[in-house]
């Protein structure tokens, strides 16, 4: 497992003397999520990565790349240190996960699948999906999602789908994930009730997996 952390670069790394990113992906809206070990660090956040670049104990990063784009959605909240390899995160938005202390390590994932460069060396493309998540030194971690309905009646069950992607990013239902405390059937889906009015986040997870979650208005 610790040749996928050196592989992966997956977010734990950015390298120095990378391909740069492209000046057609500046200014391209991408949403940056961050998952920690136990939960939601950051929701989707949509940003626009400017041109130039951003400053990572005192090294350059184009601005224009995972790199950019996070610094963005957490406001430079964010810290590591570097070795002759390059650089790895160790804390995001005061979660610290490093291979020593917690055999843990912060990956990088491009649309659901896990990056194959450092995070400098990440071009943003419009629309992507960009997640951070602190996943275990050994063993698997695949990302999650979870489709609700945008709106629902209080006390009235709703029916909920979950889907896991493989390494490749394809995706397909899975069952016995929990949702709000209700297990998903062999087709990924569960019904649930929400008694709270307004704005309830409702949350997946399965072992194995990276938590997600989906924003459902009650009324």
């Amino acid at each position: 497992m610790y040749g996928k952390k050196i592989l992966a670069l997956g977010g734990a790394l950015v390298l120095v003397g990378g391909a740069t990113a492209s000046s057609a992906a500046a200014r391209t809206t991408v949403t940056v999520r961050v998952e920690g070990r136990n939960k939601t660090l950051l929701r989707a956040t949509p940003v626009r990565p400017h041109s130039g670049v951003v400053k990572i104990g005192g090294h350059s990063c184009p601005a224009a790349s995972g790199a950019g784009a996070v610094a963005l959605a957490t406001h430079n909240s964010w810290s590591g240190k570097w070795f002759s390899f390059g650089f790895e995160v160790f804390k995001i938005l005061g979660e610290t996960d490093n291979y020593t202390s917690t055999k843990s390590y912060w990956e990088l994932f491009v649309d659901n699948v896990a990056a194959q460069a450092g995070i400098c060396d990440v071009t943003l493309h419009r629309g992507e999906q960009i997640l951070f998540a602190a996943v275990p030194a050994t063993g698997t971690e695949f990302p999650l999602s979870l489709r609700a309905p945008t709106h629902v009646s209080a006390r009235h069950a709703f029916t909920v789908s979950v889907e896991a992607f493989d390494a490749a990013g394809k995706a397909k239902p899975l069952a016995d994930a929990n949702v709000d405390g209700q297990t998903t059937d062999s087709h990924g889906r569960a019904t649930i009730t929400l008694a709270q009015r307004g704005k309830v986040t409702v949350t997946a997870t399965s072992g194995g997996y990276i938590r997600t979650e989906a924003q459902v208005r009650v009324s």
